[in-house]
C-alpha cells in the first residue's frame, strides 16, 4: 500500500504509522476533502507477525528497532552489560505488530487522575465512548453489557480459541484466594480473568489491519513506508509547516496545510521533536541545534510497566480435557504433525496461543488502597516454560549445562510475571547527537525509587501464593526455588533477597510512555497540552503513550483521534507485551507433509505449502574484486549484502560457510532437528563441553533457533533497522558493525492480502492464512465450570473495571511458515547481476594492509581451494559472536598477547573475544501427573500421542490441532529471589517458563541426543519416567554477572575456538537460580496443581548425590 512518490503537499502528514499514527490517518482520511499523507520508517508486515505464538519471533527482527538502554545499577543487572532491550516497532502497524495481543484498556481511575491533574476531556465517561467506537467485541457474553464493550469498529476482540486446564486453575486459584474472576474491561478490575486479544479468524489484528488495510484504496490517503521523518519544519512564527524526510538514500521536502501530526513513540517522538528545536535548552545547544521551544519536559517523565522473571512452577498431571489439549504447552506433546495440520488446515490448535498467557490478575498490594479498585500489580499467569522444548533448541540457544536443564526438562511447569502497575520512578531520553539515524540516549532509572521495589516484592509474594493455593496444588504444583545468582550470598527468600532478585531479573513489558508530557499550562514539564497540541508551535500534535502524564494501568490497544475535526481526545497507544515461549516439532511431521504432497491426497496441500517451499539461492563463480564483501550470510549479512546491492554501481560479495537451507527449515518448530547436522558448526564450550550450535547454513543461526525466547529474543541486535543506503553513504558500515551484534532472527516476508483460507487457495495462492480457532470452552462456559466451587480467589476481565486477579489469554494469528533472512532479503533479489552469493566458502583470514592498517579484501577456502578476493570499499565482518572474534584475531586484530603466543601478527592490540555474555537457566526440574495429558510418546501401541498422520492433515489442511503451537509457553512468572537487591517488586531476577514435558517425552530418542545429555544421567533420571506423563518448569537468570571469553585454540582457521563461558563464576548467579527453584517447588505444591497429584521427582541427579 505503499505509494511510490510523495507529493509536495498535504492537508495532514501523521509522522509514524503504528498503534496512534495508523487510527488517526485512517479517521482522517475519512473527510474526503482532506488530503493525508501517513509515513512510516518500516516496511510491511508478514505472513509471520499474523501468527500469535510466533510474536517474540519479531523481537531483534528488521521489525524492530531495537533500542538498548544504557548501562544502569538500579536494574536489569542479568542483562548484558547491564542494559535492558527495548523492542519497538518498525513496522506499519508499529509495535501492535510486535506485542501479544493482549486488550486492557486501564482502570478507570487512570483517565480520572488525568482529569484531576488540569486535563480537562480526559476522565474515563468522556474516553470510553472512543474505545467502544473502535471496538468489535466478539465474545456473545461481553458484547452484551454495552456499557463497557461495543461491536461493529474496526478492532476485533476475542477470547483465546485454544487453553490448557491451567486456565481455568488460575481462576480457581485466585477465587480461592478471594478474588473474584472479572470481565477486566468491565465495571471492575480487581480480580482474575481469563486474556482477551486483538484477533480475527485466528490473525493477530494490529493497528494497520484493523485500521488502514479497509481504507488502503482511498484517493485522499497516501502511506509511504521506509521513510524516516529526519525534521519537522517549523517556519519564523512557530508554527508547523512541514517535515524532512528521508527515503530511497534521498532527501526529501513535504509541507501541510493544516497540521503535522507525531505519533513515533515514546522514544522516536521526544527525539524528532529536539532535532527540531524543541525541548530543553542546555540539549539543545550542547549539540548545535537551534531552539525553536525550551521545553525542559521534552524527553522526560519517561514511565515503563516492568515485571519480574524467573517464577515457575512445577506440576505432574497432564490433565487437558481431551486427547489434544494438556496443562502446558510440552513442545512434543502438541508440536507434532497432527499441530501442524490442524492449524494450516482449521486454524485451531497451540500455534493460535499468545505465547502461553492465559490469566491474568489484578491486586492491590499493602501499598495500595484495596477499597479504590485500582491495583497496583498485575500478574501473568502461564503455561509453559523455556523446557518446553525438551531441550532440543532452548538449552542449546542459550548454552546452557545438563546438570543445569536436565531436571525439569519436557515436565509440565506453569509460571507467574507480578508486574508493578504504577512506577513511581522517572527515566528520560537524551539526543546522542544531532544525527537523526542514531539511536538517543536512553536512561530508564527502573527501581530508583524504592517504593517501587516494594510494590514488585508484595506481588512476587501474591505469585508465591497462588502456587499454595489447593487450586494448583491438585495437579502437584511445587515451587522452583532454585535462588538466583547474583543474590545467593543474601538470606534466601527474606526481603532483601527478593528486592536483589528483583534487580536482577528486570524485565520490560514494552509500554513505554510519559516523554511528551500532556498537561495544564501551569505544569511547567507539560510540553502539550490536554488537545495534544504541542506549547509554542502551532499546527504541531503529539498522539502516541508519549504523552501520558502517569502512566495507565495497562496500556491500551489502541490509538483514536476520536473525530475528523480534531476537537476531541486521543486515546491511547498499544504496545506490545512480550512472554518467553520455545518450541518444537518432531521430525516426522516434514516426513507427514511430503507423503500427504507427494501422493496427492488433498490438493490443498500442495498450494498451501507451495508459498513455503525455499527458492535455491543461485551459486556464481567468484571474481577477482569487488566494491563490498560481506563475510557471513546470517541474520546480518544478508540482509546487508541486500541493501547494499540496491545500489546499482556496488558490486557485492556475499561469503557463506554453510550451504543452502532446505524445506525442512521452513517449519519453525523444526529448529531443533537442525542442530548436530551439517548446518551447526556444532560448537561446545570449554569445559565443561556445553553443547553450543551456531548455524552453519545460508541464514545463519536463526534456523536454529526458537524465536520465542524473550529473554534471548528481546537481547537479539540486528542491524537490518538500519537504513543502509544513508549508513553508506556516509561510510559509517564498519563503525556499525564493531559495534552492534547479531544474534536474532527476521522473520520478514513480503505482505499477503487479508482474505480467508478458501480465498488463499482459489484466488491469490500467497499462502496459509489461519483463522481463530476453538480449541476450548468458551468464556462464558469457563465461567461456568468454577461457579459453585469452593475456592475464593477472583478472576478478572482485566479489560474490565477492576484488574487486580486471574485471567486465560487470549489470542490472534494468521499463516505460519518461517522466514529466515536469507529468504526475506536475498531471494527477492537472488538475480541481481551485481550480487554474487558464494555458499561452502569458509573465510580463513581478513587481509590488512598499510598504516593506519586497510582491510583490502579477505582469503577464503572453497572446494578446497585457497583463493584472495580484494575489496575496493570495506570488507564487512558478521560472522557471529564466535565466528567474528575468532576471524579477527586470525587476522591479526585482538589481544596481543593472544596472538603472540600463537606466532600471529600484532595489526592492533583490542580486547578481542572478552565480554561474553549469555543467558543462563536451570533445566531438568521435573514433575509427575497421573492423567495422559502431557506431551510424549505413548507407552502404548500407538507410537506418538500427537504426531500421527490425522494430526499432520489436521495441521496442513486445517490449520489447527498441535503442531499449530510454536511456543508452548503456557505459563510464564517474573519473580524476585531474596537475592534481589530491589525490594520494588518491579525489577525480577529469575523468569519461569513452564511445559507439559520432560527429557523422558519421547522415550529417550531425539531429545536426549540434541541435548548432547551423558547416558548416566539419562538413565538413572529419566529412563525410568518413559511410561510417565511429566511437566517442567524452567528458571531462567535475567542478570547474570558471571561473563566469558573466546579464544583461538590454534592458528588454524578450521579449527574451532576455545569457549569459555564462565557461566556461575559468579556466585550471585547460582545462588540466585537455587532461589528461584524454591520459589517453583511452592507453586507446585498449590492445590490447583494438587488435583492432579503433581508431585516433583525426586530422583538425585549423578554428581550431586552428595549434598
Amino acid at each position: 500500500i505503499s505509494v511510490s512518490k510523495i507529493k509536495d503537499e498535504y492537508d495532514f502528514i501523521v509522522i509514524g504509522a503504528g498503534s496512534a499514527g495508523s487510527v488517526v490517518a485512517s479517521r482522517l482520511s475519512e473527510q474526503k476533502e482532506w488530503s493525508v499523507l501517513l509515513l512510516e520508517a518500516g516496511d510491511h508486515e508478514s505472513e509471520i507477525t499474523d501468527v500469535p505464538i510466533l510474536s517474540l519471533y519479531l523481537h531483534g527482527s528488521r521489525y524492530d528497532w531495537k533500542y538498548k538502554t544504557e548501562p544502569s545499577n538500579s536494574a536489569c543487572l542479568a542483562m548484558k552489560e547491564k542494559r535492558c532491550c527495548w523492542t519497538r516497532g518498525k513496522v506499519i502497524g508499529g509495535s501492535s505488530v510486535l506485542n501479544t495481543m493482549l486488550y486492557v484498556r486501564g482502570n478507570k481511575k487512570d483517565y480520572d487522575n488525568w482529569a484531576e491533574m488540569g486535563n480537562t476531556g480526559w476522565s474515563f465517561e468522556e474516553v470510553l465512548p472512543y474505545f467502544l467506537k473502535s471496538q468489535d467485541q466478539r465474545n456473545p457474553y461481553l458484547s452484551r453489557n454495552k456499557r463497557y464493550h461495543s461491536t461493529g469498529g474496526y478492532l476485533t476482540v476475542d477470547d483465546a480459541p485454544w487453553h490448557t486446564p491451567l486456565g481455568l486453575a488460575f481462576l480457581q486459584a485466585g477465587e480461592e484466594m478471594g478474588y473474584p474472576i472479572r470481565d477486566i474491561n468491565g465495571e471492575s478490575q480487581t480480580g482474575f480473568a481469563l486474556f482477551q486479544f486483538t484477533t480475527r479468524r485466528g490473525m493477530r489484528v494490529s493497528s494497520a489491519k484493523a485500521f488502514l488495510n479497509p481504507v488502503r484504496l482511498r484517493s485522499n490517503l497516501d502511506i509511504a513506508l521506509n521513510t524516516m521523518v529526519t525534521k519537522i519544519l517549523i517556519d519564523g512564527s512557530k508554527k508547523a509547516v512541514g517535515v524532512q524526510y528521508f527515503r530511497d538514500g534521498k532527501l526529501g521536502v513535504v509541507r501541510a496545510r493544516k497540521e503535522v501530526i507525531l505519533s513515533a513513540g515514546a522514544v522516536n517522538s521526544p527525539q524528532l521533536l529536539m532535532l527540531s528545536g524543541i525541548g530543553q535548552r542546555e540539549q539543545l545547544e550542547k549539540h548545535g541545534i537551534g531552539v525553536v521551544v525550551d521545553s525542559p519536559g521534552v524527553g522526560e517523565n519517561v514511565m515503563d510497566h516492568i515485571a519480574v522473571g524467573g517464577m515457575a512452577f512445577l506440576i505432574d498431571h497432564p490433565i487437558s480435557l481431551t486427547q489434544t489439549e494438556t496443562i502446558s504447552l510440552v513442545m512434543s506433546r502438541v508440536v507434532n504433525a497432527n499441530s501442524a495440520i490442524r492449524y494450516a488446515v482449521s486454524g485451531e490448535g497451540p500455534l493460535t496461543s499468545s505465547v502461553g498467557l492465559e490469566t491474568v490478575a489484578f491486586l492491590t498490594t499493602k501499598f495500595g488502597n484495596a477499597t479504590d479498585d485500582w491495583p497496583d500489580i498485575e500478574l501473568m499467569l502461564t503455561s509453559a516454560s523455556t523446557n518446553s522444548d525438551g531441550g532440543s533448541n532452548v538449552k542449546r540457544a542459550h548454552c546452557l549445562a545438563d546438570t543445569f536443564y536436565d531436571s525439569i526438562n519436557n515436565r509440565d511447569v506453569f509460571g507467574v510475571f507480578p508486574m508493578i502497575m504504577r512506577p513511581k520512578s522517572r527515566g528520560s531520553i537524551r539526543l546522542k547527537n544531532k544525527d537523526p539515524f542514531q539511536a538517543p540516549l536512553i536512561y530508564h532509572n527502573y527501581l530508583t525509587h524504592p517504593e517501587d521495589v516494594r510494590v514488585l516484592r508484595e506481588g512476587l509474594k501474591a505469585g508465591l501464593a497462588i502456587g499454595e493455593t489447593q487450586a494448583m496444588k491438585r495437579f502437584g504444583a511445587r515451587f522452583h526455588n532454585k535462588l538466583i545468582p547474583g543474590c545467593k550470598n543474601l538470606p534466601e527468600y527474606t526481603d532483601e533477597y527478593w528486592d536483589c532478585y528483583i534487580r536482577h531479573y528486570t524485565m520490560t513489558i514494552y509500554h513505554m510512555s510519559g516523554s511528551v508530557k500532556m498537561g495544564p499550562t501551569s505544569d511547567p514539564w507539560a510540553v502539550v497540552d490536554p488537545r495534544l497540541k504541542v506549547y509554542g508551535v502551532k499546527n504541531l500534535r503529539v498522539i502516541d503513550a508519549s504523552i501520558m502524564p502517569l502512566i495507565t494501568t495497562v496500556i491500551p490497544e489502541n490509538s483514536n483521534l476520536s473525530n475528523p475535526d480534531m476537537r476531541s481526545k486521543a486515546t491511547i497507544s498499544k504496545y506490545n507485551v512480550a512472554i518467553n515461549v520455545s518450541y518444537d516439532y518432531s521430525h516426522q511431521l516434514f516426513c507427514y507433509i511430503n507423503l500427504l504432497i507427494k501422493y496427492k491426497i488433498l490438493k490443498k496441500c500442495s498450494v498451501i505449502l507451495k508459498k513455503t517451499s525455499v527458492v535455491p539461492l543461485p551459486g556464481q563463480k567468484i571474481q577477482n574484486e569487488y566494491d563490498f564483501i560481506v563475510v557471513g550470510g546470517g541474520s546480518a549479512g544478508a540482509v546487508v549484502a541486500s541493501r547494499l546491492s540496491e545500489i546499482k554501481g556496488w558490486r557485492v560479495l556475499l561469503l557463506e560457510a554453510g550451504g543452502d537451507e532446505t524445506e525442512i527449515s521452513d517449519i519453525p518448530s523444526l529448529a531443533g532437528y537442525l542442530q548436530l547436522t551439517n548446518m551447526d558448526w556444532q560448537y561446545k564450550t570449554e569445559p565443561p563441553p556445553l553443547s553450543s550450535p551456531y548455524c552453519k547454513a545460508m541464514n545463519g543461526d536463526r534456523w536454529l533457533r526458537f524465536p520465542l525466547k524473550c529473554r534471548f529474543n528481546v537481547k537479539c541486535k540486528n542491524l537490518s533497522h538500519l537504513n543502509a543506503k544513508r549508513i553508506l553513504k556516509q561510510r559509517e558500515v564498519a563503525k556499525i558493525f564493531t559495534s552492534t551484534y547479531f544474534i536474532g532472527i527476521h522473520p520478514t516476508f513480503r505482505e499477503f492480502p487479508e482474505i480467508h483460507l478458501n480465498e488463499v487457495h482459489l484466488k491469490t495462492e500467497k499462502g496459509i492464512f489461519v483463522e481463530i480457532i476453538s480449541w476450548c470452552s468458551t468464556y462464558t462456559y469457563r465461567l461456568k465450570l468454577i461457579t459453585g466451587s469452593s475456592t475464593k480467589y477472583e478472576i478478572r476481565d482485566i479489560n474490565g473495571e477492576r484488574q487486580t486477579g486471574f485471567m486465560i489469554a487470549q489470542g490472534t494469528i494468521r499463516r505460519g511458515s518461517r522466514c529466515s533472512t536469507a529468504k526475506a532479503f536475498l531471494r527477492p533479489v537472488r538475480l541481481r547481476k551485481n550480487l554474487h552469493i558464494a555458499m561452502n566458502s569458509h573465510v580463513s583470514k581478513i587481509i590488512l594492509r598499510g598504516e593506519p592498517p586497510r582491510a583490502t579484501g579477505v582469503e577464503l577456502i572453497r572446494g578446497g581451494v585457497r583463493q584472495v578476493v580484494r575489496a575496493r570499499r570495506e570488507v564487512i565482518l558478521s560472522a557471529g559472536a564466535i565466528n567474528s572474534p575468532q576471524l579477527m584475531m586470525l587476522s591479526g586484530i585482538g589481544p596481543k598477547e593472544e596472538l603472540a603466543r600463537l606466532g600471529l601478527p600484532i595489526i592492533k592490540d583490542l580486547p578481542v573475544g572478552y565480554n561474553l555474555q549469555d543467558h543462563v537457566g536451570l533445566g531438568g526440574l521435573t514433575f509427575i501427573v497421573d492423567d495422559p495429558i502431557t506431551f510424549k510418546k505413548s507407552s502404548t501401541i500407538i507410537s506418538y500421542r500427537y504426531q500421527t498422520l490425522p494430526v499432520a492433515i489436521d495441521y496442513i489442511f486445517y490449520e489447527r490441532g498441535p503442531m499449530t503451537s510454536l511456543g508452548g509457553v503456557e505459563g510464564l512468572a517474573f519473580v524476585n529471589t531474596k537475592y534481589n537487591p530491589d525490594q520494588s517488586g518491579e525489577w525480577p531476577d529469575v523468569q519461569f517458563h513452564f511445559a507439559p514435558s520432560s527429557v523422558n517425552s519421547d522415550g529417550g530418542e531425539q531429545i536426549r541426543r540434541i541435548l548432547n545429555l551423558r547416558d548416566g544421567v539419562y538413565n538413572s533420571m529419566y529412563k525410568p519416567l518413559v511410561p510417565a506423563e511429566t511437566w517442567t518448569i524452567l528458571p531462567l537468570l535475567l542478570r547474570p554477572l558471571s561473563t566469558g571469553r573466546v579464544r583461538l585454540r590454534n592458528a588454524d582457521p578450521l579449527s574451532a575456538p576455545i569457549i569459555e563461558p564462565n557461566y556461575f563464576t559468579h556466585r550471585q548467579d547460582v545462588l540466585t537460580l537455587i532461589e528461584g527453584i524454591r520459589i517453583a517447588l511452592n507453586i507446585s505444591d498449590t492445590q490447583a496443581f494438587q488435583r492432579f497429584r503433581s508431585r516433583p521427582l525426586l530422583t538425585l541427579m549423578p554428581g550431586c548425590t552428595d549434598y
